[in-house]
């Protein structure tokens, strides 16, 4: 039987590091969102 050559490594905590970037990248897009129509229903307000 042949024995598979290694490919590279890979760390089993990555995983949850790319959750984590993922994450805080949905949750930054979703502020800017969020802030992006406070404003604007703030300006329509004061006309």
């Amino acid at each position: 039987m042949e024995q598979l050559r290694a490919l590279g490594y890979v760390d089993p905590g990555a995983g949850s590091s790319m959750w984590q970037i993922m994450l805080a990248g949905f949750f930054g897009v979703s502020a800017r969102i969020k802030k992006f129509f406070l404003r604007r229903n703030s300006k329509d307000q004061e006309d």
